[in-house]
């Protein structure tokens, strides 16, 4: 039984290329969900190049600013109908005589 067990290959890959890759490196806590699924596609892809992470922390960064800018709009929006419910509620209610 040891024997097929030694003859049988690690499911996550062999190399020390394989094992650095799944440690956490430091630059990692200081990146968002999104920069982190970027950059594991890129190490995935063999393209670990300085000018090409930093372009993925870019292409990353602006993906947050317009999922933040996204919320900020859908607020305003809501912010807005709340704001015309209640002004037509408040004309009803003036012609009625409430």
């Amino acid at each position: 039984m040891s024997n097929s067990a030694a003859a049988r290959p690690s499911s996550g890959g062999t190399g020390i290329r394989s094992f650095f890759s799944k440690l956490r490196k430091p630059s990692d806590l200081q990146m968002s969900t999104t920069q982190r699924q970027v950059a594991r596609k890129c190490l995935a892809d063999g393209q670990d190049s300085v000018v090409k992470v930093r372009s993925v922390r870019r292409e990353a960064n602006d993906k947050e600013e317009r999922r933040k800018d996204k919320k900020q709009f859908i607020k305003v929006v809501s912010a807005l109908k709340l704001l015309s419910c209640l002004n037509t509620g408040w004309r009803q209610g003036q012609s009625t005589g409430f």
